[in-house]
């Protein structure tokens, strides 16, 4: 039951391709994450809190 709003894919730069390369030895068009880690990833330890509650 997979739908395309269940991940955002990414597109990289020529920039961003070359340092997946330097770095991993891997050619790579483009990142894929799903949208909890994509949302986890842009706003680290907020997700799932309770009301009244912070991420610092």
């Amino acid at each position: 039951m997979s739908n395309s709003k269940d991940s955002v894919k990414l597109e990289l730069t020529p920039e961003q391709k070359a340092m997946i390369k330097n770095t991993t030895g891997k050619n790579a068009d483009a990142v894929e994450f799903s949208v909890t880690e994509l949302e986890e990833r842009i706003a680290p330890g907020t997700l799932f809190q309770g009301p009244g509650k912070s991420g610092a």
